[in-house]
């Protein structure tokens, strides 16, 4: 904030002029100084630093209880040397309670003193003003706090209380040491008690609600307007008489008093229902009603079976559930036959046996004989490779089985049968002395890097790469892409030349759908690929939430581009647990503003951010996005990031880490600059890949037959290799990182 204010302040000298005779006194006068001492309601803001260069300008403010009041004393050298011992006091008039506060400053130094004036506060009811906090600052801003800044020399604010001098040091004179002490008041919040004015209440002149005497007000009442509680005459409430609600006895029409009727005991002509019990059994015979019976005893087995009565039974009951006469009220009677099988499904029942079909007749069962699915303790052999496949036991095999992959017959216990005489003899191969075809490790990223999709939509996207080698000139580039990792897909090939990066942009796409695609490069030297990357498209708004969107618009290169972007790391090797220290610097090259400017860095998703000096950062996407400021002409800025090195891909023969700046541009359109830090893995290192193994297998066959004296010269060789690289590297090192620079 002091640089701000410094700066406003810088500006107002140089737009004022510069003044040569200062005003009299040691503090302030000068054109461009701010009013020596101002007042501000810091509740509802009126005064805080609403003049010219934030200045405070208000001599006088009103104020109501419970409102917080700031007092601004302005301070500036207003002589050519050093101002010391300078302190500080404030008087106020009065701690109230009253309606009217008026406080005088004063600026004190050893080579004099200025009056800083008189302010005034105006309440609307009259309340105490007590002093809470004093502030010393480099800035406009109000204080609201009940607690006094920590001061030089031990002081703290509370030194100002009751016109104490605050101490503030040596001031030296120019505009970069002027500044504002604040001190803090709290307006009282007293409420003053109501008073009945009202002649006619009982309490006139008290303090309180008023009270009067009590009087009738329904125009029903017996004395209506009348002092007193209202008096009416009796009144029906009964809801069933005819006049209910009126004043006077209920009065009812005739009532029902048959027992038969529907209404019986209502008010009015008795009503019949056309129902009739005819029912002599019933207890309501001949009555206007269905029958009713008295209870009637349904359970057979009692003595009064159908009679009306509850039901009773003899003393003697059945309760053995083998008895064929369980739970009568009888003696127990039994058959004769029982089972005594405990292989019968009714074993024990008195009747004869009955079994299950399903009988086990295997005599390695547990239940041999049993009439029920056979139950065995040991172990079943069930691999058909087994000798003993089928049998109870545990599965047992011959001492020889192939272990060779490549067999036809792989993991059978038996000898290696191979369908052909093809053999791989190539010992680069990855299946070396396989009877199979050589097969090769394909090195992906040498010379052409797939990079990051940009500007995804719901059906349309930027897909961008970038030719790393500098001798992969001319190059015919392009991408394969589709929604699979077979791709399928090619778009239209453009020629670059090296160290440059290239972009399509895909179109009819699907929403909500995964993409693979992947960079290609094809010249004189071969083909190069790319790693494949994804993206997902987003998906349609039917009324759901709506996605932000970051749109990076066109990708402007070359001398076109406005900004100068750059990511560099320290370290070009890397390997699995390192710790990656990015640089991303930008700059404003162009001759107009950028307006809303937005860093964007995407990391591989073997790597993990750690640390960041500003920014959000997405786990799903592995993108730290941070918005800076807008960048004047010439104006630039730095971001720093670290992460880690989870894993490394295989076969991969550099690993892209890409910067993305985006920015509005005078027209209004989205543009950016794109930029990329590469690195090698450690264990790809030196690797030669089979783009160039015929080389290489020239070189190592030659070594074969060298003899002796070849190894001895090789061996001086290399060591005058190392003095040649040592002499090299002990001047200062330039950074070693692969990166490019978009302007």
């Amino acid at each position: 904030m002091k640089k701000i204010i410094v700066g406003i302040l810088s500006a107002v000298f140089l737009f004022t002029g510069v003044q040569s005779a200062f005003a009299s006194g040691p503090f302030n006068g000068q054109s461009g100084d701010c009013p020596n001492i101002a007042i501000g309601n810091y509740t509802t803001g009126v005064g805080i630093g609403d003049g010219q260069w934030n200045c405070w300008t208000r001599g006088s403010v009103s104020a109501s209880a419970g409102d917080t009041i700031n007092v601004a004393l302005f301070y500036h050298n207003n002589t050519n040397s050093t101002l010391t011992n300078v302190g500080a006091t404030l008087s106020q008039s009065s701690n109230g309670p009253t309606t009217n506060y008026t406080f005088t400053g004063q600026m004190y130094s050893d080579q004099g003193n200025t009056n800083l004036g008189t302010v005034s506060l105006n309440l609307n009811s009259s309340q105490t003003l007590t002093y809470s906090s004093a502030h010393w600052m480099k800035d406009k801003n109000a204080i609201n706090s009940d607690t006094d800044s920590t001061m030089l020399y031990g002081q703290t604010g509370s030194v100002m209380k009751d016109g104490g001098q605050l101490k503030i040091g040596s001031v030296p004179p120019g505009w970069n040491d002027y500044g504002y002490i604040i001190v803090v008041f709290k307006v009282g919040n007293t409420v003053n008690p109501q008073i009945c004015t009202d002649v006619n209440a009982l309490n006139y002149g008290s303090t309180g609600n008023c009270i009067y005497p009590q009087k009738c007000l329904d125009t029903s009442a017996l004395n209506y307007g009348s002092v007193g509680n209202c008096i009416y005459p009796q009144k029906c409430l009964d809801t069933s008489a005819t006049n209910y609600g009126s004043y006077g006895s209920c009065v009812y029409p005739q009532k029902c008093t048959d027992r038969n009727a529907n209404n019986y005991g209502s008010y009015g002509s008795c009503t019949y229902d056309r129902v009739r019990c005819l029912d002599s059994n019933a207890s309501n015979y001949l009555n206007y009603e269905n029958c009713i019976y008295p209870q009637k005893c349904l359970d057979t087995s009692a003595t009064n079976y159908g009679s009306y009565g509850s039901c009773t039974y003899n003393r003697v009951r059945c309760l053995d559930t083998s008895a064929s006469n369980y739970l009568n009220y009888e003696n127990c009677i039994y058959n004769r036959v029982r089972c005594l099988d405990t292989s019968a499904s009714n074993y024990l029942d008195y009747s004869s046996c009955v079994y299950n079909r399903v009988r086990c007749l295997d005599t390695n069962a547990n239940n041999y004989l049993s009439y029920s699915s056979c139950t065995y303790n040991r172990q079943t052999c069930t691999d058909r490779s087994a000798t003993n496949y089928g049998s109870y036991g545990s599965c047992t095999y011959n001492q020889t089985r192939c272990t060779d992959a490549s067999a036809s017959n792989y993991l059978a216990y038996e000898y290696c049968r191979y369908n052909n005489q093809v053999r791989c003899l190539d010992q680069s191969a990855t299946n070396y002395l396989a009877y199979n075809t050589c097969t090769y490790n394909v090195v992906l990223n040498k010379n052409v890097v797939t990079t990051v999709a940009t500007n995804i939509t719901t059906n349309s996207a930027q897909i961008n790469g970038y030719i790393t080698n500098s001798t992969f000139y001319n190059s015919n580039v392009y991408f394969n892409y589709g929604t699979d990792v077979t791709l399928g897909s090619k778009t239209s090939p453009a020629t670059i030349s090296g160290n440059n990066s290239f972009n399509s942009f895909l179109t009819g796409l699907t929403p909500n759908t995964i993409y693979y695609f992947q960079a290609v490069g094809e010249n004189g030297s071969g083909v190069s690929k790319g790693n494949i990357e994804v993206f997902k498209t987003l998906g349609n708004n039917n009324g759901g939430t709506v996605t932000k969107v970051i749109v990076q618009g066109t990708t402007v290169t070359g001398s076109s581009s406005p900004v100068e972007l750059k990511i560099s790391n320290k370290y070009e090797l890397i390997g699995e647990g390192d710790l990656i220290d990015y640089v991303v610097t930008y700059k404003n090259i162009g001759k107009t503003k950028l307006s809303k400017p937005m860093v964007q860095v995407v990391l591989p998703s073997n790597i993990t951010l750690v640390n960041a000096s500003r920014g959000t950062y997405s786990v799903d996407t592995h993108t730290l996005s941070a918005l800076v400021e807008d960048l004047d002409k010439g104006e630039e800025g730095v971001i720093y990031l670290q992460a880690k090195v989870d894993s490394i891909p295989a076969n991969n023969a550099q690993i892209v880490t890409t910067a993305i700046l985006v920015y509005t541009n005078t027209s209004g359109a989205q543009e950016n600059a794109m930029a990329y830090a590469l690195n090698t893995p450690k264990l790809m290192a030196g690797v030669v890949t089979n783009d160039n193994n015929l080389g290489a297998s020239a070189f190592f066959a030659g070594l074969v037959s060298i003899g002796l004296i070849g190894w001895l010269i090789i061996i001086l060789i290399i060591l005058l290799l190392i003095l040649i690289v040592h002499s090299i590297y002990s001047k200062p090192a330039n950074n070693p990182n692969i990166h490019t620079g978009t302007h």
